[in-house]
C-alpha cells in the first residue's frame, strides 16, 4: 500500500492556506497603518503643547521657521527637512506647523514608500479647536487610509 498523500488533498491544503492569508494580510496592513496613524497624531498633540506654551510667551503661534524654537523633542529617526512646508520628517510622516497667519498649528501628513509626500491623509489642529484634531483623506486614498481616517474622527480618538 502507497503512503503519502494525493493531489487532490494537497490542492485543498494550499487552498486553505490561501483562502487565510487573503484574509489575514488586509487586517495585518489595516493594524500597521493603525499604529502608524497613533504615532503621529501623538506627535501633532505634543506640537499642539509646544504651541500652546509658544503663544503663552510670545502672544501668538510659532512660524514655520520658528518650529525648531519649540520645546520639542522629535525622535531620534526624524531628519531636518526644509521640503515645502514640512519642517521635521520620520519614516511615516512629515510634520510641520504653518504660518503666522495661518491657522493650521500643527500637521502631519503622510509620507509615501518613496520618501515623498504622501496622497493618503494629513492631520491637522486649527487654532480655533486646539482640542480637535482632523484627519482628512485625499480622494486618491486607498481603502485602507480612508477607512482609518473616517474611523478615527468617528470614534472620537482623535
Amino acid at each position: 500500500m502507497n503512503k503519502g498523500f494525493t493531489l487532490v488533498e494537497l490542492l485543498v491544503v494550499v487552498l486553505i492556506i490561501g483562502i487565510l492569508s487573503a484574509v489575514a494580510l488586509p487586517q495585518y496592513q489595516k493594524a500597521v497603518e493603525k499604529s502608524r496613524m497613533t504615532e503621529a497624531l501623538i506627535l501633532v498633540k505634543k506640537i499642539v503643547e509646544a504651541q500652546k506654551i509658544f503663544y503663552m510667551s510670545n502672544g501668538r503661534y510659532a512660524s514655520f521657521e520658528e518650529m525648531e524654537t519649540l520645546d520639542l523633542q522629535f525622535p531620534k529617526s526624524s531628519t531636518i527637512a526644509y521640503s515645502g512646508q514640512h519642517r521635521y520628517r520620520t519614516k511615516d510622516f512629515a510634520y510641520s506647523c504653518q504660518g503666522t497667519g495661518a491657522t493650521e498649528i500643527a500637521v502631519a501628513q503622510r509620507v509615501n514608500g518613496n520618501g515623498g509626500l504622501g496622497t493618503e491623509y494629513y492631520f491637522s489642529v486649527n487654532s480655533d479647536n486646539m482640542d480637535k484634531v482632523i484627519c482628512y483623506a485625499y480622494p486618491t486614498a486607498n481603502k485602507i487610509s480612508a477607512a482609518l481616517c473616517q474611523e478615527f474622527q468617528n470614534t472620537g480618538l482623535l
